[in-house]
Protein backbone atom coordinates (compact mmCIF):
# COMPACT_ATOMS: atom_id res chain seq x y z
CA UNK A 1 0.00 0.00 0.00
CA UNK A 2 0.99 3.93 -0.72
CA UNK A 3 -0.33 6.33 1.12
CA UNK A 4 -1.46 9.16 -0.89
CA UNK A 5 -0.11 13.31 0.71
CA UNK A 6 2.26 11.93 3.43
CA UNK A 7 -0.12 12.28 6.20
CA UNK A 8 -1.23 16.01 4.51
CA UNK A 9 -4.35 14.16 3.90
CA UNK A 10 -4.29 11.30 5.94
CA UNK A 11 -8.04 10.60 5.51
CA UNK A 12 -10.38 9.76 2.31
CA UNK A 13 -12.65 12.49 4.23
CA UNK A 14 -9.93 15.11 4.25
CA UNK A 15 -8.93 14.27 0.92
CA UNK A 16 -12.65 14.96 -0.58
CA UNK A 17 -13.19 17.92 1.20
CA UNK A 18 -9.61 19.11 -0.18
CA UNK A 19 -10.55 18.64 -3.96
CA UNK A 20 -14.00 19.72 -3.27
CA UNK A 21 -12.37 23.06 -2.03
CA UNK A 22 -9.47 23.32 -4.29
CA UNK A 23 -11.32 22.67 -7.74
CA UNK A 24 -14.51 23.82 -6.50
CA UNK A 25 -16.36 20.14 -7.71
CA UNK A 26 -19.39 18.39 -5.31
CA UNK A 27 -17.83 16.33 -2.82
CA UNK A 28 -21.02 13.95 -3.71
CA UNK A 29 -19.62 13.43 -7.20
CA UNK A 30 -15.66 12.76 -5.28
CA UNK A 31 -16.71 10.41 -3.15
CA UNK A 32 -18.84 8.31 -6.39
CA UNK A 33 -15.35 8.65 -7.90
CA UNK A 34 -13.40 7.10 -4.83
CA UNK A 35 -15.71 4.25 -3.77
CA UNK A 36 -15.61 3.22 -7.91
CA UNK A 37 -11.83 3.43 -7.53
CA UNK A 38 -11.89 1.30 -4.42
CA UNK A 39 -14.19 -1.35 -5.86
CA UNK A 40 -11.54 -1.41 -8.79
CA UNK A 41 -8.99 -2.21 -6.48
CA UNK A 42 -7.14 1.43 -7.55
CA UNK A 43 -7.07 3.03 -4.15
CA UNK A 44 -8.09 1.80 -0.07
CA UNK A 45 -9.80 3.84 2.37
CA UNK A 46 -11.63 4.01 5.19
CA UNK A 47 -15.77 3.78 5.07
CA UNK A 48 -18.13 3.11 7.82
CA UNK A 49 -17.61 0.50 10.10
CA UNK A 50 -13.69 -0.62 9.14
CA UNK A 51 -10.98 -0.18 11.14
CA UNK A 52 -9.12 3.53 10.59
CA UNK A 53 -6.81 3.68 7.77
CA UNK A 54 -5.11 6.35 5.58
CA UNK A 55 -6.24 7.00 2.15
CA UNK A 56 -4.42 4.57 -0.04
CA UNK A 57 -3.20 3.96 -3.32
CA UNK A 58 -3.14 -0.38 -3.69
CA UNK A 59 -0.28 -1.83 -5.57
CA UNK A 60 -2.51 -1.75 -8.69
CA UNK A 61 -2.96 2.04 -8.28
CA UNK A 62 0.54 2.51 -8.42
CA UNK A 63 1.10 0.62 -11.78
CA UNK A 64 -2.22 2.97 -12.73
CA UNK A 65 0.05 6.31 -11.65
CA UNK A 66 2.79 4.99 -12.82
CA UNK A 67 1.84 4.62 -16.28
CA UNK A 68 0.32 7.82 -16.52
CA UNK A 69 2.15 10.60 -14.53
CA UNK A 70 4.49 11.35 -17.58
CA UNK A 71 2.08 12.57 -21.07
CA UNK A 72 5.25 12.40 -23.24
CA UNK A 73 3.04 13.17 -25.91
CA UNK A 74 2.05 16.65 -24.24
CA UNK A 75 5.14 17.22 -22.55
CA UNK A 76 3.19 17.13 -19.32
CA UNK A 77 4.57 15.93 -15.91
CA UNK A 78 2.13 15.53 -13.21
CA UNK A 79 3.99 15.35 -9.94
CA UNK A 80 2.53 12.77 -7.09
CA UNK A 81 3.74 12.31 -3.70
CA UNK A 82 3.42 8.64 -2.85
CA UNK A 83 5.26 7.01 0.21
CA UNK A 84 5.02 3.18 1.10
CA UNK A 85 3.36 2.91 4.35
CA UNK A 86 3.53 0.10 6.84
CA UNK A 87 -0.28 -2.18 6.89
Amino acid sequence: MYEIGLNLIPTATDFVDFISMKYEVSQSGIWYTLKKLKKEGIVDFTEKGEEPKPLSLTEMGMKVIRSRVIDVENRQYHRVVIAPVKV
